[in-house]
């Protein structure tokens, strides 16, 4: 009997210690990795939406920037140049836009789009043409 007491005990000391190994590495690898896949869903979503100004809708989202943490940190919307003609890129950052389900909203107003530098485009090429 004491033999059947003592294998018993062994046998739930290993397999605890077989469970606690066995997850304590793959838990501990999780916790600092990114969820690649949240953040591309996340980013696919975002991107296409339609942005609003107050009531008015201003553009659309045409690109997004990322930090390191998988956070947008910046938003690139395609909107109307101010005088009507054709159109242009502006970048928004946190915390002038709001990320909705099937909208983005802007703290700013059409007039204060309007007045929004326009994103270079081009970052790389310019870059090069300057040189």
């Amino acid at each position: 009997m004491t033999t059947y007491r003592t294998f018993a005990v062994i046998l739930k000391a290993t397999a605890l210690t077989v469970f606690l190994v066995g997850i304590t590495p793959l838990h501990a690898q999780e916790l600092g990795k990114l969820d690649l896949e949240a953040v591309e869903v996340q980013v696919t979503e975002v991107i296409g939406q339609r942005v609003f100004a107050g009531t008015d809708e201003v553009g659309i989202v045409s690109d997004v920037s990322l930090d390191g943490n998988g956070q947008i940190n910046k938003i690139r919307v395609r909107t109307a140049s101010p005088l009507g003609f054709g159109e242009r890129f502006i970048e928004i950052h946190p915390p002038a836009f709001t990320l909705l389900r099937e909208a983005v909203v802007l703290d700013l107003s059409p007039s204060e789009v309007d007045q929004v530098p326009s994103a270079n485009v081009n970052n790389e090429r310019t870059s090069d043409a300057e040189k």
